[in-house]
């Protein structure tokens, strides 16, 4: 019976972080950008962040990849993405109205 009881109590103690694991998107948001794109692939979460860079004409924002181990937690610049900053002709918060 105690054996039965320590089971039942070790199965409600896990939590599930779901399939992106530790990474959190507030922590490499960090309130100031939004994650345009998400890739899961093998252990890791591969997210493209987007900044606003509409100072000139031209490119008005840029995605920057970034990468995170789904048991750490911890994001890094992805430095294997061949082009890894794509400028993007809009804004990242912009939508388009519509004509009414």
């Amino acid at each position: 019976m105690l054996v039965a009881a320590v089971l039942i109590l070790f199965g409600l103690s896990q939590v599930n972080a779901g399939a992106v694991g530790e990474c959190r998107s507030e922590c490499v948001e960090q309130n100031l950008y939004k994650i345009v794109r998400v890739h899961l692939k093998d252990d890791f979460v591969m997210a493209g962040i987007c900044k606003n860079t509409s100072v000139s004409e031209g490119a008005l924002s840029t995605v920057i990849p970034f990468i995170c181990h789904r048991s750490h937690g911890i994001w890094t610049l992805d430095t294997y993405v061949s082009g890894y900053f794509r400028p993007i002709n809009r804004s990242c918060f912009s939508r388009k109205r519509r004509n009414r």
